[in-house]
């Protein structure tokens, strides 16, 4: 009887810690559950302080001039790259840029050429002819054939030419051709052969390709 009692008793705690058991879930234990939301368990990346410090947010045509100035870039973005920098070629290109100018920032060397350049190529592409109009012109003074210049047709690059001289001479300095003009409303034209020295010319502004 004694031990029937004890059976008894001995179903009973196993029957109480179990239902125990069931009712308290094992925090030890992870989830398996699927996630309820259909994104990306990645997070999305966001840009770092170094390129967002200037509030810089580039167009692909941005990226490519950025670049061909030298400056780092990442997926994100230009590295620590000035605000000036996107300014400036962007003041460029709305000038705009005339041959005239174009041809005495590259006769005197100008520090800028090359962002000039950059932003002439990729943010204001419309000015590329000028461009290269300025890179086979010439400034007024006196140029060496071959040297400063090439043979060629000439035109000012300014119409309404008043008081233009200019002058053709031999190697030796002997005088080929030259002309005084008072007043040219349609600008002055002039042609350089491959068999001349030299080419003078005074107030008669910047010369192009014709």
């Amino acid at each position: 009887m004694v031990r029937r009692r004890h059976l008894i008793a001995a179903i009973a705690l196993t029957a109480a810690v179990a239902g125990c058991s069931a009712e308290t879930p094992d925090a030890a234990q992870p989830s398996t559950a699927a996630p309820t939301s259909g994104g990306s368990s990645t997070p999305t990346p966001k840009p770092s302080s170094e390129n967002i410090s200037e509030g810089l947010y580039t167009t692909h045509a941005e990226a490519l001039y950025v670049k061909s100035l030298g400056y780092k870039y990442n997926a994100y973005g230009p590295i620590n790259l000035p605000k000036s920098v996107l300014d400036d070629g962007h003041e460029y290109c709305d000038g705009p840029p005339s041959v005239g100018f174009l041809i005495e920032a590259i006769d005197r060397d100008d520090t800028d050429l090359d962002l000039y350049k950059a932003a002439t190529r990729y943010l204001c592409p419309k000015y590329l002819p000028a461009w290269r109009a300025a890179t086979r012109g010439f400034t007024e003074g006196d140029k060496e054939i071959g040297v400063d210049i090439k043979p060629g047709v000439y035109r000012t690059v300014d119409r309404k030419v008043k008081d233009c001289y200019w002058e053709r001479t031999t190697k030796g300095g002997d005088t080929i051709a030259n002309r005084f003009v008072n007043f040219a409303p349609s600008g002055v034209t002039v042609t350089i052969a491959p068999t001349d020295g030299g080419f003078t010319s005074r107030g008669c502004g910047n010369w192009a390709p014709a």
